[in-house]
């Protein structure tokens, strides 16, 4: 098979002797790979539509999701058809055609089913994200045994100085002491002491 792609393209080289055939066969054997990186992307860059990437994006995405879907039931459908067209036989035609009747069945149900199951893209997207999530709980860094100790013990320390008893009336330095202040109310919460 290669050698006679490859047999194609120096006769091809030799009637024409043109440089450019080696660019016209790179381009036919990677068209493909062209439509899926250059002419599809160029093509939604200049649409601006968000609505029709999604759309394709989505329509990729089920794809591939089903394609065990798609070639189990394309199988099914071509063998029956071919048993159809070159069958005599009441029985194969029968089991044929009724083959054919389950496919489509099945078909119609899968349609109403994704019909009222979350876009593939935007399954994609919960996944993605809860890995992200996921991945931002993880500490960077885990500290050591006695500087977390030391930590705790500073903070019941700084809690147990922080507490002071104040009279009604007299004005202290300590946030907790305006008992009805909200903005001192904050500060007690975000300091994390408690007013007495």
């Amino acid at each position: 098979m290669h050698s006679s792609i490859i047999g194609v393209v120096a006769i091809a080289w030799i009637f024409t002797k043109s440089k450019n055939v080696g660019l016209w066969f790179a381009f036919t054997v990677f068209y493909p790979a062209v439509l899926a990186f250059w002419r599809i992307p160029v093509f939604l860059y200049k649409q601006e539509s968000w609505i029709l990437t999604f759309a394709l994006i989505n329509a990729i995405i089920s794809f591939f999701r089903s394609i065990r879907f798609i070639f189990t039931g394309t199988s099914f459908f071509l063998v029956s058809l071919a048993i159809i067209l070159t069958a005599s036989s009441n029985p194969l035609l029968w089991l044929s055609t009724s083959t054919i009747l389950v496919l489509l069945l099945v078909a119609y149900v899968h349609r109403f089913v994704l019909a009222f199951k979350p876009s593939s893209i935007f399954q994609v997207h919960i996944k993605l994200f809860a890995g992200i999530r996921e991945y931002g709980k993880k500490p960077f860094f885990v500290l050591d045994d006695s500087i977390n100790r030391d930590y705790s013990v500073r903070r019941e320390k700084a809690l147990c100085v922080s507490q002071v008893q104040v009279l009604s009336g007299e004005s202290s330095g300590h946030p907790s002491s305006y008992q009805d202040d909200q903005k001192g109310n904050r500060l007690v919460e975000a300091l994390g002491t408690e007013a007495s």
